[in-house]
């Protein structure tokens, strides 16, 4: 086979590989007959109303 052939196999076989790679790890591995509700992340905690106040650092005045 010419060189130009290989290379652009090469190409085309690492993109389907990427393409793969991603569908398996972002996409999730499910197989689909999992329920929604165990695949999706943890909420967020929910926050209370009252205001907590970060702790202030005073630094030494420079003279």
């Amino acid at each position: 086979m010419e060189t130009w052939a290989w290379l652009v196999a090469y190409v085309i076989g690492f993109a389907l590989l990427q393409v793969y790679l991603y569908l398996y790890f972002i996409k999730g591995r499910s197989t689909g007959t999992e329920s929604s509700a165990e695949t999706s992340p943890p909420s967020a905690p929910e926050r209370s109303g009252a205001a907590v106040e970060a702790p202030v650092h005073v630094l030494p005045a420079l003279r």
